[in-house]
């Protein structure tokens, strides 16, 4: 039986395969292959999808760089405390001032 990759960026349970298989009814032999090809006439008969073959891009989507792309993209962040709140605000809400307490009398 095939197993998961190891050392992804995805984490497995030793026994995840086995229980999605199972959960989808797709334990029994010939069953993925039945599927797959299923999917793959279905593919075909849409003519709204401009690409009819999608191996390539699960190949890119797996490659070593761009799960490091997706490692580094993820542990990016903004530090908003240099950000100016003043003109954040004032471009925000269109006037200066929108944020402070107002007293209508």
């Amino acid at each position: 039986m095939e197993q998961l990759p190891k050392g992804t960026f995805l984490k497995f349970k030793p026994n995840q395969l086995q229980e999605i298989r199972k959960l989808y009814d797709l334990d029994k032999p010939g069953r993925i292959d039945e599927a797959v090809d299923l999917l793959v006439d279905w593919i075909k008969k849409q003519d709204h999808f401009r690409i009819k073959e999608f191996h390539s891009f699960l190949e890119e989507l797996s490659t070593e760089e761009h799960i490091e792309y997706m490692k580094f993209s993820q542990s990016a962040s903004t530090d908003e405390s240099k950000r100016t709140k003043d003109k954040f605000n004032e471009n925000y809400i269109g006037m200066p001032g929108s944020f402070r307490t107002l007293s209508v009398d």
